[in-house]
């Protein structure tokens, strides 16, 4: 309940807001993205007027570039061939759903916000285990959630390196900065 009132009332997260714009910005100016995708992005994109092509979505809010389920606005701009320096994942819950996606559509960075760190203080290891493959809570770790990460990135011929990744109270939020992997010569 505490939760749900502290999201309608707009102050969720307040505690470590200014802690994650500075590393929001420390990325920004490692990174020099020219487009982001903010997904998630809450009333108003962090990004807005800080980069030269931004394009936004959060179907809680109007003025947005699209108002939707995030995994359907990374469906609907990976179909049209979008691609973005920067793709920002930051949902009040798991963005589990976007991985795939998101990693198809960056090019050089990917922020993802993990909510899934709150199981952790229930001792809830049933989500986690379905999707990351995570049963004991011991292992419900902000380094084995960016493990699995790595391994989407992998999947998709991209290297993904933790550039930084800070863990908050019932939340982690990893900057990764992404590579293209080498092509292999085909065998004879």
């Amino acid at each position: 309940k505490k939760k749900s009132l502290s999201k309608k009332t707009r102050t969720y997260n307040d505690r470590h807001r200014a802690a994650k714009y500075e590393a929001n910005l420390r990325f920004l100016q490692h990174l020099k993205p020219k487009s982001v995708l903010d997904l998630y992005a809450g009333e108003r994109s962090y990004y807005h007027g800080l980069v030269e092509n931004l394009v936004s979505n959060d179907m809680h809010y109007p003025g947005h570039n699209f108002q939707d389920d995030a995994k359907y606005t990374l469906a609907k701009l990976y179909a049209e061939r979008h691609r973005f320096d920067l793709v920002d994942l930051d949902p009040f819950g798991s963005a589990f759903d976007c991985f795939e996606m998101a990693v198809q559509l960056a090019r050089k960075g990917l922020i993802i916000t993990f909510g899934e760190m709150g199981h952790k203080r229930w001792a809830r290891t049933d989500y986690v285990g379905r999707t990351y493959r995570i049963t004991d809570v011991n292992d419900l770790t902000l380094e084995n959630l960016a493990k699995y990460v790595t391994e989407v990135a992998k999947r998709f011929k991209k290297k993904a390196i933790v550039h930084s990744s800070f863990n908050w109270l019932n939340i982690g939020r990893v900057y990764f900065v992404l590579e293209e992997l080498p092509k292999q010569a085909p065998r004879i």
